[in-house]
């Protein structure tokens, strides 16, 4: 979403939307979501390009008609995120409070709270005397990368025809990378390896069909390769590399057997999941099919969850515990509620999950049905799979399982002859989260490598 899009969808939840409603839909709102919509654009530029006070004062009657409140505006740090924030952070820090918390800092910046303290540890951000960080000096430190050309990152809906794909822009003019999430997920939980991959590749990240902001639409590997393709053009990204994680591994090796021109294509972890007994070498066949069987109960629990409707109070201690897990996974916490938070739908009052049961259910007999093999010995480009050591906590009653399954993919790889590989120490299926930093290194040596 950029700018402009993030202000007329605004006011039309916030003020035209309740107008209609009110007017019992009178046709006049029309002619005023017209006006806004152009006067949308008004609006964006001088936040940009106008003087620091026709910025500021810009920001305050729109702050004041969006968020009408007797109290000083307070946004919550994810809001600083968006390009309304960012545009307000750069202008004028924030107007409305001379200091702002390490989270709200590090938000307005694009950087974790910790960054922010190693920041004003090292000299390089002011304290305030009260606690916290002047708004002043986000302002000038945006304003100084701003002048120097830093990168900006951007969100943005592209319109793939049949539904809009949601992307984020890491930006600068390095070779391009698209960086694909696992099914289930979204853009946000890609957010701490897309920064790491960011000084050596303009990465672009994007939430499958059906996840995230992305549109609905029926999936097949052909409609989901589509979308990718209709980012690639709009987003005038000529020949990237492509990464991706459980199912956007997939599809990267996919990708990679259809684009022989790719610079290359890495799949992290990117394999169907077993689900008949040669798929598990060395377990005894009687033994793998009983395992199986359980396996695929609990996967049929989780597809029956597939869009499930959350009670308004129970959100709370929801979120309360995808914190939680945030800390025992050593993640990024502010990354990971986005990441929850954006594959939640309102409508109608209530509360639901993406991707929808439908979608889940058609992803599930996809990667059921995927044989990598056949397309790994078909692929020219360069690849690389990046493979898991050991078991996730709830993989775990499934030790010897996993285990064959991991055997079974090495051999894969050493049978099809065409694509690197490497068993990764220490990590799991969650490798993105687990070891962001290393990942971001093997894939810039493979790329570059190949260049």
């Amino acid at each position: 979403m950029d700018l402009v899009e993030q202000i007329v969808r605004l006011l039309d939840v916030r003020l035209l939307d309740p107008l209609e409603v009110l007017l019992e839909g009178d046709d006049a709102v029309d002619a005023l979501r017209h006006i806004v919509a152009l006067r949308a654009r008004r609006w964006a530029g001088t936040l940009r390009d106008g003087t620091d006070r026709e910025a500021t004062l810009a920001a305050a009657r729109l702050i004041a008609t969006l968020y009408p409140s007797d109290r000083a505006f307070d946004p919550p740090p994810e809001w600083w995120a968006t390009p309304l924030g960012q545009v307000i952070a750069a202008r004028a820090g924030h107007p409305w409070a001379d200091s702002v918390s390490y989270a709200t800092a590090g938000a307005m910046l694009g950087i974790t709270r910790q960054g922010v303290h190693d920041l004003v540890r090292r000299g390089r951000l002011p304290r305030h005397p009260d606690g916290g960080v002047p708004s002043a000096a986000i302002r000038d430190r945006l304003r100084a990368r701003d002048s120097r050309g830093e990168p900006v990152i951007n969100d943005r809906l592209v319109d793939a025809g049949e539904l809009p794909i949601a992307i984020r822009d890491f930006g600068g003019d390095q070779p391009p990378l698209l960086l694909l999430h696992g099914a289930g997920g979204n853009l946000a939980q890609l957010t701490t390896l897309a920064r790491a991959l960011r000084p050596h590749h303009r990465v672009i990240t994007m939430d499958l069909r059906g996840h995230g902001r992305s549109g609905d639409g029926t999936w097949t590997w052909d409609a989901a390769l589509g979308d990718l393709a209709a980012v690639c053009v709009q987003m005038e990204l000529d020949r990237p590399a492509v990464v991706g994680h459980s199912l956007g591994g997939m599809l990267a090796a996919l990708w990679g057997q259809r684009h022989p021109e790719t610079p290359g294509v890495v799949s992290l972890d990117g394999n169907p999941p077993p689900t008949r007994p040669e798929h598990l070498p060395g377990l005894d066949p009687q033994k793998a099919a009983v395992e199986l069987a359980r396996l695929h109960e609990i996967f049929d629990r989780m597809e029956a969850l597939g869009g499930r409707v959350i009670p308004a109070d129970q959100l709370p201690d929801l979120v309360e515990r995808q914190q939680a897990a945030a800390r025992d996974m050593g993640a990024n916490e502010k990354v990971w509620i986005e990441g929850f938070r954006r594959n939640l739908v309102h409508e109608n009052g209530e509360t639901s999950t993406r991707p929808s049961a439908a979608t889940t259910s058609q992803l599930r007999t996809l990667m059921n049905d995927l044989d990598l093999g056949p397309v790994y010995a078909a692929t020219t480009c360069p690849e690389l799979l990046v493979l898991p050591t050991r078991d996730l906590p709830e993989q775990e009653p499934f030790a010897d399982l996993y285990a064959a399954h991991r055997r079974y993919v090495v051999e894969q790889a050493k049978f099809a002859g065409h694509p690197r590989y490497i068993s990764l120490a220490d990590t799991s299926h969650a490798m993105v989260i687990e070891q962001p930093t290393v990942l971001a290194d093997l894939i810039t040596d493979f790329l570059s490598s190949n260049r």
